[in-house]
C-alpha cells in the first residue's frame, strides 16, 4: 500500500514539473494541523479531557479555473491528526503530571469548489467541499512524571475493523471549508475538516471516536497564477 501512495505522488509530482499548461495549475503544500478528537461511550465523554493536537499537513495540489469566479482545487497530501491529553493529580503527597498523545497518520484527498473575487493586488476565495482520508500509520505516547520518578510508554496504533485487535477503521471521510488569498505563485489558506463516521473499530458500549481539523497551509504553485480579471486563465 505505500508503495502504491508513493508512486501516486511521483506521478503527480512529474505531471506538475512537466507542465507548461497555465490552466490547470499544479503545486506542493505544507501546513499546520490543529486536532482534536470526540471521544466518548456510553457512559463516559473523555472529549472533555482533550486539548488540541498540533501536527501537520503536507503533499501536492492542483487548482484548475473553470470560469473566471470559480476554481476547483485537489489535493493529495499527508495529515497528521489525533489529540492531547495532560492532567495533574495529587497521590500520597506527590503530584503527578500526565501526558498521552495519539498521532494518526493520513494519507487525505481534500476536493474544494472555491468562487474567487479580486481584493486590491490579491485574488481572495471561500470555498468548500469533501474529502476522503486513509489511515496507514499511528503512535500512541504517554509518560508520568512525580515523586522523583518518571515513567513512559509507546504503542503502534492497529488498522482495521477487527474489535477484538484493532484500534482504529483506515477510511474517514467527511467535508470541509476554506478561505485564503492568492498571490502570484502563491497561496495562503485556513480552514476546518469535520468528519462524518465512528472511527473506532471497537464500538462496544457505545464507543464513539470521530477526528476535527483545523488547519493551515501555505501553496507555492510552478506557474503563476493569472489574476480572474485578467480574463486569460
Amino acid at each position: 500500500m505505500k508503495q502504491v501512495f508513493s508512486f501516486v505522488l511521483l506521478l503527480f509530482l512529474v505531471a506538475g514539473m512537466a507542465s507548461y499548461a497555465q490552466n490547470p495549475y499544479f503545486g506542493v503544500k505544507a501546513g499546520l494541523n490543529l486536532s482534536h478528537m470526540v471521544l466518548k461511550n456510553n457512559d463516559t465523554k473523555f472529549t472533555n479531557a482533550l486539548n488540541i493536537s498540533p501536527g501537520f499537513n503536507a503533499g501536492l495540489t492542483m487548482d484548475y479555473r473553470i470560469i473566471p469566479e470559480l476554481t476547483i482545487n485537489a489535493s493529495l497530501l499527508i495529515s497528521n491528526k489525533g489529540y492531547l491529553k495532560t492532567s495533574k493529580e495529587d497521590f500520597q503527597g506527590a503530584s503527578i503530571k500526565s501526558i498521552e498523545r495519539l498521532s494518526l497518520y493520513y494519507v487525505e484527498f481534500p476536493l474544494y469548489v472555491k468562487y474567487e473575487f479580486q481584493l486590491g493586488m490579491v485574488d481572495v476565495f471561500a470555498g468548500a467541499g469533501p474529502f476522503v482520508s486513509y489511515g496507514y500509520w499511528g503512535k500512541y505516547r504517554w509518560q508520568r512524571k512525580g515523586g522523583g520518578e518518571t515513567e513512559w510508554g509507546k504503542s503502534d496504533v492497529l488498522w482495521g475493523e477487527n474489535p477484538e485487535e484493532d484500534d482504529f477503521v483506515n477510511l474517514d471521510y467527511g467535508a470541509g471549508i476554506t478561505v485564503g488569498g492568492k498571490w502570484n505563485n502563491f497561496v495562503l489558506d485556513i480552514g476546518y475538516h469535520y468528519s462524518i463516521p465512528n472511527i473506532s473499530a471497537n464500538t462496544e458500549n457505545g464507543m464513539y471516536a470521530r477526528n476535527g481539523v483545523l488547519f493551515a497551509s501555505v501553496s507555492y504553485f510552478f506557474s503563476r497564477f493569472y489574476k480572474y480579471a485578467e480574463g486569460n486563465f
